[in-house]
């Protein structure tokens, strides 16, 4: 039988789940709408989803936030700069990175 590499899918596990909720909040209580699974279209053609956008009352974009594992430095890992970089160059609105989890550490899944 071929293990699942996560049963929670595209969501990811609970402690992913629980951070996006937290920023979600964070943003609301900020005055902004908390949009989740935000689809990015790139001048490219290619797509991809920030966990969490912050819309402004006007319906713009004002920041995106990405929750995602970190290396023992404290740095988004690999994929997740990767697609921290891509944003930031094809759009002028922050990127706030947010780990819910170092690598290696297995207690927190």
């Amino acid at each position: 039988m071929k293990k699942i590499p996560n049963p929670f899918g595209k969501k990811g596990y609970k402690p992913h789940q629980n951070k996006i909720s937290e920023q979600g909040q964070r943003i609301f209580s900020e005055g902004l709408t908390p949009d989740f699974e935000y689809r990015l279209e790139f001048p490219d053609g290619s797509v991809n989803y920030v966990d969490v956008a912050a819309i402004d009352t006007l319906g713009n974009e004002a920041e995106f936030v990405q929750v995602g594992v970190q290396t023992k430095k404290g740095n988004p890992v690999a994929r997740e700069q990767r697609i921290i970089d891509k944003i930031k160059r094809f759009f002028q609105i922050p990127v706030t990175f947010v780990p819910y989890k170092t690598l290696g550490d297995k207690d927190n899944l």
